[in-house]
């Protein structure tokens, strides 16, 4: 019997010289958290094209899901930074060839505080998804949420 190739979602959290990323292998059923982490450099492009390389290693098929960036009305975003992070996944998109889902913040994870938001992506986790961590940054575990939230093992607050 011929094994089935390997099925990944790649989630994206965007930030200014840094990008959360989290792959989820779905290959056999909602899927296991092989790997999650940040991803730094000097700039958007430097990091995109990391994110790229990160994609292009893993053969098999990809989803690709990224947070989308939100002008709120409270002025808590410039749009500079906001063109930035938007470019970031237009040249991951570009880099990989594939075209990215996207979701708000409040999409996936509604209006909850951060902290209460990573107890909640904490707790869907396994003991080996939560190894497989690298680091613990904001967008790691934003990137992880995204991840379980596309994959359907947690509904929108990550509930």
């Amino acid at each position: 019997m011929k094994a089935r190739p390997p099925t990944y979602i790649v989630a994206l959290d965007p930030a200014k010289r840094r990008c959360g990323v989290a792959v989820l292998n779905t290959t056999e059923g909602e899927g296991v958290l092989e790997y999650a982490l940040t991803l730094r450099s000097g700039d958007t492009l430097s990091t995109s094209r990391k994110v790229a390389r990160l994609i292009g290693g893993l053969g098999g098929k990809v989803n690709l899901i990224a947070e989308w960036p939100v002008d709120y009305a409270s002025g808590r975003s410039k749009h500079k930074d906001l063109v930035s992070l938007r470019l970031m996944v237009g040249h991951v998109e570009r880099l990989t060839g594939l075209k990215a889902s996207r979701v708000k913040p409040f999409g996936w994870k509604g209006n909850l505080p951060k902290a209460v938001c990573e107890r909640r992506i904490e707790a869907r986790l396994t003991i080996p998804e939560r190894l497989a961590m690298t680091d613990t940054t904001n967008d790691t575990w934003d990137a992880v949420g995204i991840a379980l939230w596309y994959s359907g093992r947690c509904a929108r607050g990550v509930r």
